[in-house]
């Protein structure tokens, strides 16, 4: 079941690539659309088409970081307090640029995090960790991902996820 996932999720992060179709930057196509398709944790990050030759690879979502860096025990939805994780690789990244993640409510599109680092080692990998969930709202949150070189910030994609509530 975990394989097929990850082959559908692949399947559509290169048919999403390859697209003609033009999105906007929120990950577009009219309102809903997305949400009839697949549940929010599931969703893929979307390259988007105005990033042409920089693309993100390998992301994973999930709620530690494994050995070789990677997020691992993913699948969702996520619990409040639960550890989050994000890696990913930019392809192409020009030197000196700088990877950022916000996250938003899907909701409202207030702002909840933001944090930034350089693309590191011959892969230009990420990783980054939200920091304690515990004290926020159970809801649908999105993922941005940026590319931010000298004076332009460009988004490399998108990741919608749902935030429910904690363990016991």
């Amino acid at each position: 079941m975990r394989l097929m996932r990850w082959a559908t999720l692949a399947l559509a992060f290169c048919v999403a690539g390859c697209s003609e179709k033009k999105e906007t930057p929120s990950g577009g196509g009219r309102q809903g659309d997305e949400h009839t398709q697949q549940t929010p944790s599931e969703r893929v990050a979307r390259p988007i088409p105005e990033t042409k030759g920089v693309e993100i690879s390998g992301f994973k979502f999930g709620r530690a970081l494994g050995v070789d860096g990677t997020a691992t025990g993913e699948g969702g939805p996520f619990a409040q307090g639960e550890p989050i994780h994000f890696t990913y690789r930019v392809n192409n990244a020009p030197a000196g640029s700088i990877v950022k993640i916000i996250v938003t409510t899907l909701a409202d599109k207030r702002k909840i995090h933001e944090d930034q680092k350089a693309p590191s080692g011959p892969q230009n990998a990420v990783a980054f960790a939200l920091p304690d969930t515990r004290t926020w709202s159970q809801a649908d949150y999105r993922l941005e991902m940026q590319l931010v070189e000298e004076d332009k910030t460009r988004t490399l994609g998108v990741f919608d996820f749902k935030l429910g509530p904690p363990k016991r």
